[in-house]
């Protein structure tokens, strides 16, 4: 699509822009949103040697964080182990804004807790 082009809005229709500079140009452009204000889901799983659902999976997800707490973690899909699983050292964090599915973790040995923020 070219830049700056004309629309013509039919009756009833109201389009609204905003003017920016762009490489020294005056543009009118839109501003665009992913819809209303998120909700949060916050919270605490317990993750042990064997997969632990930390997060179902959700379709209207926008983004997501999960921080290992207090040990090493693997996360993952619903078959994930501690050979396969994305790792994060103890305080580390996993950010998403596309992943949509659910999240599982998994230790090599005893019990990490983890912290989740969803935004949805």
């Amino acid at each position: 699509m070219a830049d700056n082009v004309a629309v013509s809005a039919g009756s009833g229709t109201t389009l609204a822009t905003d003017e920016t500079t762009i490489n020294g140009t005056a543009a009118q452009v839109q501003r665009v949103t992913l819809g209303a204000a998120p909700s949060l889901a916050v919270g605490n799983t317990a993750c042990t040697a064997s997969a632990t659902l930390i997060l179902a999976a959700n379709y209207e997800r926008k983004g997501v964080l999960v921080k290992a707490i207090d040990g090493a973690v693997y996360l993952g899909g619903s078959g994930v182990t501690s050979g396969t699983g994305f790792y994060l050292a103890s305080g580390e964090t996993f950010s998403s804004t596309a992943f949509l599915g659910a999240i599982y973790g998994i230790t090599s040995t005893g019990t990490t807790n983890t912290r989740h923020w969803e935004e949805s």
